[in-house]
């Protein structure tokens, strides 16, 4: 089994003028969670004592942050004063496997936040949340 390191990540995303717009050079971190909803449907009485559940829908957060920059910065505003969905890009391996096998996941997203972040000790850091509407699809062909 081959491993990647996190090095390798990028990511990207269309302005509100369908522009794609990569912006791994100003990442230095992305946590892309998945969690499915679950009911519960345990009822008295049950002989081994524990919970039962349903399967729900899944849903599929993406938070980022990185170094501040005027361009990316840019970019989050356009999508901040709109209210249309972007098409948001994450390559877990950007760089490291070859074009015929370059995995990424897409999908709709909607920016719904964006933080600058500045203090007395430290570079100005940006963060941005968003959250995948519909389908995410996990691709193996060369990214558009």
């Amino acid at each position: 089994m081959a491993f990647t390191h996190a090095k390798k990540t990028g990511v990207s995303f269309t302005d509100t003028g369908a522009t794609t717009r990569y912006i791994t050079q100003w990442t230095n971190s992305v946590d892309a969670p998945v969690t499915i909803d679950s009911a519960e449907t345990t009822v008295f009485n049950t002989s081994n004592m524990r919970k039962t559940f349903l399967p729900g829908n899944a849903e599929q957060t993406v938070s980022l942050s990185g170094v501040y920059a005027t361009t990316p910065d840019g970019y989050f505003f356009g999508l901040m004063t709109s209210s249309s969905a972007t098409t948001l890009k994450i390559f877990p391996a950007s760089t490291a496997i070859a074009a015929t096998n370059f995995i990424h996941y897409d999908g709709s997203a909607n920016l719904t936040s964006y933080n600058v972040t500045m203090s007395i000790d430290g570079a100005v850091e940006w963060s941005a949340d968003f959250q995948f509407t519909g389908t995410v699809t996990r691709n193996t062909s060369a990214p558009s």
